[in-house]
């Protein structure tokens, strides 16, 4: 492979094997040995309903290709995408979308038993464990990747070295960084601009402190949304915006998030749920009087409990979660600090969690939210 490509390392395979866990610690150990790699969830990037039955690839793809301009605009030498595809031709929509990319694709499996525990201890969505285990025994008779890594047996780490090996020479780290972690050359990394949209579609923008609830409350107005029929579309702000090293962050996030609107409102989608800390500038992505913005609040005893169950493991799995495993002290502190800097912002709705589900903190939202209840 010639080393002034940028790689696009595709892991594939069924619902359940691990992709999205793998995927974040093979970026974890790119980054480390200093190659500037991104990180994608392909289900992130394609939270549109409705969709059209068979067209989930096609709107998959079309993200990735408006998202990878800014990738490699910002630098990036590898990235890590996790998604499933069945057929050669719905990877070719993939392909096809990250022109100038050496596309390397691997499969993940697991026997079924291992696939089946895997899949019933996330927790949710129990009921499509068969299909999952369908989907497995048919791509396993099939020669989709060249590169199969069995993950059976294996811990996250031993599975992201397998998926390394595999993977063979990978892109070289590019220009050194500086010791702010940005890219050498004085010019500032340039994304393309989209202008606001003409018309004011509904944007609601969930925000608050660490631990709070955010994703978890933004997800579930969409999930109402979406409930009454309503072409809506949602995006979590931190899950497009892993790019190491490097100190653009919001500007990558920004960069994204305006590439991805610009996709959804394409497939449909009317509103849209943005769940994270809110970029400078990013209301400008939005029509005048189109963006909400509400901020959950939460005592800090509260916000300790939540990042303690977190730190447990406990509530969904999310990718690039750094709260899961750490010790309870830390948390705390986390969670101190989070209610010190939790100051009302100019403009924002406020909205307290204590003692609230995030069942019943969506609906209050929605309640004071004009245009969403």
């Amino acid at each position: 492979m010639s080393d002034s490509r940028p790689r696009l390392l595709w892991l594939c395979g069924p619902s359940g094997v691990g992709k999205s866990t793998t995927g974040f610690e093979v970026f974890g150990r790119l980054t480390r040995a200093g190659i500037r790699a991104a990180y994608l969830d392909a289900d992130q990037i394609s939270l549109v309903h409705p969709v059209p039955a068979g067209s989930e690839h096609a709107l998959r793809a079309r993200a990735l290709g408006a998202i990878w301009p800014n990738l490699a605009a910002a630098g990036v030498r590898c990235l890590v995408l996790s998604g499933y595809v069945n057929t050669p031709g719905e990877a070719a929509l993939y392909t096809a979308a990250v022109p100038g990319a050496d596309v390397t694709p691997i499969r993940l499996r697991a026997e079924p038993d291992a696939l089946r525990r895997r899949f019933l201890g996330r927790g949710w969505l129990p009921d499509l464990v068969d299909a999952a285990l369908a989907d497995a025994d048919a791509l396993d008779r099939t020669d989709l990747a060249a590169a199969c890594v069995d993950t059976t047996g294996l811990t996250v780490p031993q599975a992201a070295r397998q998926v390394l090996d595999r993977a063979g020479a990978l892109p070289g780290p590019g220009p050194a960084l500086d010791r702010a972690g940005a890219l050498p050359d004085p010019r500032p990394v340039r994304v393309r601009e989209r202008a606001a949209p003409p018309d004011p579609a509904p944007v609601l923008w969930i925000t608050g402190p660490t631990g709070v609830g955010k994703s978890t409350v933004a997800f579930e107005i969409y999930r109402r949304l979406i409930r009454t029929g309503a072409p809506a579309a949602y995006v979590d702000l931190q899950q497009i915006g892993f790019l190491r090293p490097g100190a653009d962050g919001d500007a990558i996030r920004t960069a994204n998030l305006a590439a991805l609107w610009e996709v959804h409102r394409g497939a449909g989608a009317r509103r849209l749920v943005v769940s994270g800390d809110v970029p400078h500038g990013a209301a400008g992505l939005f029509a005048a009087g189109s963006l909400t913005v509400c901020r959950l609040r939460a005592s800090r005893d509260t916000l300790a409990e939540r990042l303690l169950l977190r730190g447990r493991g406990l509530g969904p799995v999310i990718p690039g979660d750094e709260l899961r495993g750490l010790p309870p002290a830390t948390l705390r502190r986390i969670a101190e600090r989070a209610a010190r800097e939790d100051l009302p912002r100019d403009g924002a709705l406020l909205v307290d969690t204590d003692g609230q589900s995030a069942e019943e903190t969506a609906r209050r939202v929605r309640l004071k939210a004009d245009g969403w209840a």
